[in-house]
């Protein structure tokens, strides 16, 4: 049997992950759904949607790790 994911299905799954703040996994999920809507023939999701999404996920995931990592570099 063959399944057949679409963007829209990679979005919708990155949608559920947004949901509940769960931004590392949003991303890997709005990325698999831009590469596959630079492929399907007919589109099936917003690509401004997914931008969208992604790019505040990707927003949020630096801002930690920048918080983070800049924790340990302080010497007092």
């Amino acid at each position: 049997m063959l399944v057949v994911v679409t963007a829209d299905d990679c979005f919708q799954l990155g949608m559920v992950a947004y949901n509940n703040a769960d931004f590392y996994h949003a991303i890997i999920w709005f990325d698999q759904a831009l590469q596959l809507d630079d492929v399907e023939t007919y589109k099936t999701t917003s690509r401004a949607a997914i931008l969208n999404y992604f790019s505040y996920s990707l927003y949020v995931v630096s801002a930690v790790c920048f918080d983070f990592g800049f924790g340990f570099d302080r010497r007092g």
